[in-house]
């Protein structure tokens, strides 16, 4: 039996001979080289945690500004029509959404994923189609490829149509007409005034237009790869910000206004600010973005479209988004995922779907794994992602809560805008 690294998805024999990887990869005293300008990370499960280490170019975290697809990452401001209006730095760039929403541009890049045994595995990126890479799933679907992804720079807020003008929580939501947003100075819409659920924040997505939408599954994994690779390390909050994480639950809506980072432009980095809209718990708060994206875990827990669960089984599209859903366009992950709560453990190869940070298992803790916690629900189930306030070490990058029914609505569930093309 030989590995064959185009096998789809985790059918790989372990213990494969390493010399037939690839003609394009050479093995050396059981170490892989790869060509030049690969980047990437061997994951190694000790059956007590992750251990992490960089693959291909020599390269080290400050490294990933001049490197692709890592340097052109950057804040952009874009219109209905997904053009670009003006990017960060632009005399003509502006948070407010007078130029267009604020979003995050993500550019294509390829990727390649295997294992070396059956506690190993290795992902590598490039910024260039090689031998072997295919594009990352997230951009890709039935409608095509697509050049670039855009995430919003901050979490949703609202374009209300009957005033004109744009509002956060606390306004009646007309799922019709109102628009979902991606600006800075207001607090991210929720379930707390009105109703929202992941249907009626994904109408609100849909109504800026085609190529709009709530954040789905494969686009939070690609940033996701990208954010393991740049850091070689699965601890979100250690490595970057605990984030907006260490108020109390309080009774209504207390996650904080977007825009705490508009000085950070495209860097990554945390802020200290005194928490506002009622918070309570804590004198300081740490708002942070991920090369521009502005709180992606803390604050308000984020629904996450193209991924349905029913049973502890996941199903993933990307696109025709729909809740509920458990046939064509939706496909399997292949996996059962764990059926009670915990700190999650484990990986899911899947080289159709790409990364996956949903756990196989609950070994973790708030410092090994993936760090962050793991929510589940038997039933038909959505996803949210991220934690929000109060939700200190379990919270982060890879916090799951595959908890929700379509129907749930919460003060503390909000979203996020996405764009493609």
């Amino acid at each position: 039996m030989v590995y064959d690294p185009n096998v789809p998805k985790d059918t790989n024999p372990v213990g494969a001979d390493l010399d037939q990887i690839r003609e394009n990869f050479t093995i050396l005293e059981g170490v892989a080289t790869f060509p030049a300008g690969v980047v990437g990370i061997k994951v190694t499960d000790t059956g007590s945690d992750f251990v992490v280490e960089r693959v291909g170019d020599d390269v080290i975290q400050s490294d990933f500004d001049t490197i692709s697809p890592w340097q052109d990452m950057r804040r952009c401001n874009l219109a209905d029509d997904l053009t670009v209006n003006a990017y960060y730095g632009d005399p003509t760039f502006a948070y407010d959404g007078s130029n267009g929403q604020v979003m995050v541009e993500i550019p294509q890049f390829y990727w390649k994923a295997y294992r070396l045994s059956d506690t190993e595995i290795i992902y590598l990126v490039s910024d260039i189609q090689r031998d072997g890479f295919e594009l990352y799933p997230a951009f890709k679907s039935d409608e095509g490829e697509y050049e670039n992804l855009y995430i919003g720079a901050f979490e949703a807020t609202l374009y209300d149509a009957s005033a004109g003008s744009y509002a956060g929580d606390g306004v009646t939501y007309d799922y019709a007409n109102d628009i979902m947003a991606s600006v800075a100075g207001f607090q991210p819409i929720s379930g707390n005034s009105s109703h929202l659920d992941i249907e009626e924040a994904r109408q609100l997505a849909e109504n800026r237009g085609s190529g709009w939408s709530l954040q789905y599954y494969t686009a939070r994994e690609a940033i996701n790869l990208l954010f393991y690779i740049e850091y070689a390390d699965f601890n979100s909050q250690n490595v970057l910000s605990t984030g907006i994480t260490n108020l109390d639950s309080g009774s209504g809506n207390h996650s904080q206004n977007t825009g705490h980072t508009t000085s950070l432009g495209n860097e990554s980095g945390e802020v200290s600010i005194t928490p506002e809209n009622g918070a309570t718990g804590a004198s300081t708060t740490y708002p942070f973005s991920y090369r521009g994206i502005e709180n992606y875990w803390g604050n308000i827990w984020e629904f996450v479209d193209g991924i349905n669960i029913r049973d502890n089984k996941p199903y993933i599209s990307n696109n025709d988004f729909q809740s509920n859903l458990f046939s064509e366009p939706y496909s399997s992950l292949g996996r059962t995922l764990p059926s009670s709560n915990g700190y999650g453990s484990g990986q899911i190869l899947n080289n159709e779907m790409g990364l996956s940070t949903l756990p196989t298992g609950l070994n973790g803790s708030s410092s090994s794994y993936y760090c962050d916690y793991y929510y589940q629900n038997t039933g038909d189930r959505v996803a949210r992602v991220g934690g929000y306030w109060t939700d200190v070490s379990r919270a982060g990058l890879a916090a799951w809560a595959l908890y929700d029914s379509a129907a749930a609505s919460a003060r503390g569930i909000g979203s996020r805008l996405m764009g493609r093309s």
